[in-house]
């Protein structure tokens, strides 16, 4: 998780007491209407990494791929929303998740699950960041990624709106 945030070891940490700063940015959202849309998003995507959000039902998922937290890079959000997509929607996902694409998640196990559930492939994944908090401290029994921000890298997630909660997916 430190290496692909690009953490430094010598960052300082915040103390319990101490509200973590957020880390906040830009990147232009493309929102996958169509079967047309899905399919550019994908091609823009190859060659780098896609970092996947999603809902626990795969109704919204969100492909963030040209940027990192630590760089100036401006990337792109694609976001698919089963309630705005016109067409088959199973059919976008399984365009999305063909294999084709290096793929970075937080609970990547449900998401495969519900990518095999709808044809989808499970191939591409490359790392799982709940997998990765495991490992640096398998007794903690909670992996929130919002949690993990906080812990290791000294810093809290923006939200978009007030009512996202701890452990949401998007």
């Amino acid at each position: 998780l430190a290496e692909r945030l690009k953490l430094k070891a010598s960052a300082k940490r915040p103390e319990a007491s101490e509200t973590p700063p957020s880390v906040a940015g830009a990147c232009e959202t493309v929102e996958l209407a169509d079967m047309d849309a899905v399919t550019a998003a994908r091609e823009a995507l190859r060659g780098g990494t896609a970092y996947v959000r999603t809902d626990n039902a795969l109704s919204l998922v969100a492909l963030y791929g040209g940027g990192t937290v630590t760089s100036d890079a401006q990337g792109a959000a694609y976001v698919l929303d089963a309630s705005a997509f016109q067409g088959d929607y199973n059919a976008a996902l399984r365009t999305l998740f063909d294999g084709s694409l290096s793929l970075v998640g937080h609970g990547v196990k449900d998401i495969m699950r519900g990518l095999l559930e709808r044809g989808a492939s499970a191939d591409g994944w490359t790392d799982d960041t709940m997998l990765m908090a495991y490992l640096l401290d398998a007794t903690a029994g909670q992996y929130g990624l919002d949690r993990l921000c906080r812990k290791y890298g000294g810093f809290a997630i923006a939200r978009a709106s007030s009512d996202a909660i701890e452990g949401e997916q998007l």
